[in-house]
């Protein structure tokens, strides 16, 4: 499977998950900081890449959910405080949850969506 990471999660995330054999990309590989999400959302059709992030937004706001939709792709939305919490502690969260969401997101259908909470299991949304 193939990841993409939104700019609300850390770049240095994305290269602990390379070392571990993770085809991961950040946003700011690919796309300056600043741009837009429905700039770069669409940029994910074809792409078979899974997108990671902490923005809600892209589920309620219109023009994201519509750029997200028409993209096809599918996302997997971390905790909301997840953004807030220290990097050693966001990789430690993650590295304990990665398996799961791998093992969730292996059957995942394009253009669906997963929230992973701080505790428990991975659903769709």
């Amino acid at each position: 499977m193939k990841y993409f990471f939104d700019n609300n999660i850390s770049p240095r995330i994305v290269c602990v998950l390379n070392c571990l054999e993770v085809d991961a990309v950040h946003l700011r590989d690919v796309f300056p900081p600043a741009t837009a999400d429905v700039s770069w959302l669409p940029e994910l059709s074809g792409q078979d890449r899974i997108l990671v992030t902490v923005d809600v937004h892209i589920r309620t706001r219109p023009p994201e959910v519509f750029a997200l939709k028409q993209a096809e792709a599918a996302a997997v939305f971390l905790y909301r405080g997840f953004a807030r919490i220290d990097l050693w502690d966001q990789v430690a969260w993650l590295l304990r949850r990665w398996r799961e969401i791998e093992g969730v997101l292996g059957d995942a259908e394009r253009g669906k969506c997963y929230r992973v909470p701080q505790r428990g299991h991975i659903r769709e949304i």
